[in-house]
């Protein structure tokens, strides 16, 4: 995860709150790492992806390019939101991986 602010509970963002388009909302995690030790020869791929925004936040789309899923979001309301990302791999294998999203006015 790439782009992430760290602390104890984990990878976050902040951003601001509401009116931008959803192209420049876009939050992408890159599954290279987990897909690579998965096996067999080549790696393991994605085959689908799903994300699970909260009440508040949606989700307007999203993409699988090779090893990355991207949502593009309409930010939500002012607070603290997990958002989360599940995805399963051709081998059928299921990973889920999440962040929070801070948003507020003082960036």
């Amino acid at each position: 995860m790439s782009g992430f602010l760290i602390d104890e509970q984990g990878p976050f963002i902040i951003a601001s709150p509401g009116g931008a388009t959803p192209d420049d909302r876009d939050y992408s995690l890159d599954w290279t790492q987990v897909l690579s030790v998965l096996g067999p020869t080549p790696p393991d791929t994605i085959a689908s992806n799903a994300w699970n925004v909260p009440t508040g936040g949606t989700l307007d789309s999203n993409a699988t390019l090779g090893n990355i899923t991207t949502a593009w979001l309409t930010t939500p309301t002012i607070g603290t939101f997990y958002i989360s990302n599940t995805m399963t791999t051709t081998g059928g294998r299921t990973f889920t991986r999440g962040f929070r999203l801070i948003v507020t006015e003082n960036i």
